[in-house]
């Protein structure tokens, strides 16, 4: 990579997550964030002849989950909202679809966006108390599955999994 295009390391304070344009959670730091991990193994081993080894590309991505520490509001309405979420998973349709956008300290956007298509809430952690923090916070950890991941910079898609109709997504 060219330091020259892009001499900054990514860096902020906080991180937003916006679940169908109706919640928006907010990180007390930027180690709050998780990002999901890939995976595409496929099949790598022996065989007979010269050349001993069988590398067969996979047909499946597979996703992390993706975890996510919120400041608690002081009357909990965004932790209710949340266990509501995940309560759905076993009554309604519990899938949506979740952006995480870097942010700055005036919660401006900072034009990175990843949208993680059809999501369900997997995972709530208990409140605790963030003394690490300068301001004394309550924080949550929630703990997402999802489909699919979209990337966008400066309003541009640079990446889509879902794009290529020929993968399979697990």
């Amino acid at each position: 990579m060219d330091r020259l295009k892009n001499p900054n390391d990514a860096a902020s304070d906080k991180w937003r997550l916006v679940i169908d344009s109706e919640l928006e959670l907010f990180t007390s730091k930027v180690n709050d964030f998780e990002m999901a991990g890939f995976g595409m193994d496929g099949t790598i081993g022996p065989r007979s002849g010269p050349n001993s080894m069988l590398n067969i590309q996979g047909d499946t991505i597979t996703f992390d989950p993706m975890t996510f520490t919120f400041v608690v509001d002081e009357d909990f309405s965004n932790y209710i909202e949340v266990v509501k979420r995940l309560f759905q998973n076993a009554t309604d349709d519990p899938y949506f679809d979740v952006s995480v956008g870097l942010v700055g300290n005036t919660n401006k956007d900072l034009g990175i966006n990843f949208t993680y298509m059809n999501s369900r809430v997997s995972n709530i952690s208990g409140v605790s108390r963030d003394t690490n923090a300068s301001i004394k916070t309550l924080t949550c950890t929630a703990t997402f599955i999802f489909e699919g991941l979209k990337i966008t910079k400066e309003g541009v898609v640079v990446l889509d999994s879902t794009a290529n109709q020929n993968l399979f997504f697990g």
